[in-house]
């Protein structure tokens, strides 16, 4: 899967299940993304490839940052369900 533009991306935490990262995607070249990061930040983010092929961020660099894979998007809400219902991934 490739990572598009104007998608949101999520990750879970690796010591919190309930805990949820997102980063938006504005734009996209062939090997960077410009985001905005899990601290409020616009920046660029380098896109590696998986050995399925698959396109995948990691904007920071810590033993156990969140990994936003190209699978992982959060699907807009519908008009309906913006006021009673929420988020879900």
């Amino acid at each position: 899967m490739k990572i598009e533009a104007n998608t949101t991306l999520y990750a879970r935490s690796l010591g919190d299940h309930n805990c949820i990262f997102d980063v938006k995607v504005f734009g996209r070249t062939a090997k960077t993304a410009d985001i905005l990061d899990i601290y409020g930040n616009r920046r660029k983010a380098k896109i590696y490839v998986d050995d399925n092929g698959d396109e995948y961020l990691m904007p920071e660099r810590y033993s156990m940052a969140p990994i936003f894979r190209a699978g992982n998007t959060i699907k807009p809400l519908r008009d309906w369900e913006k006021s009673s219902a929420p988020r879900v991934v």
